[in-house]
């Protein structure tokens, strides 16, 4: 991993406290590139947008259902389903 020294272009080693490894705790929460991106996880986002009240989603989840087989759709339904259960309070 090097950079280029703003005075001559040449490559320059990183400085050795950025080659630590991170100390922040890791929360159960994937990151943004942890998430799988598919097309049964986008049907069960668009899911879940659209029960909890965005309009467009609704048209963006029959556009992307179409493209979808009877097996993902399904999935998609059973995951953004799960994901309710997990929001909804005892």
């Amino acid at each position: 991993m090097t950079r280029p020294s703003p005075r001559n272009g040449i490559a320059k080693r990183p400085h050795k406290a950025s080659l630590k490894p991170s100390t922040r705790s890791r929360s159960a929460t994937p990151t943004a590139q942890a998430l799988r991106r598919t097309p049964v996880e986008a049907c069960k986002w668009i899911t879940l947008a659209a029960v909890h009240g965005l309009k467009e989603a609704a048209i963006f989840k029959v556009a992307l259902e179409k493209k979808l087989t009877p097996d993902q759709r399904s999935r998609a339904q059973q995951l953004a389903n799960a994901a309710l259960k997990r929001q909804t309070p005892n």
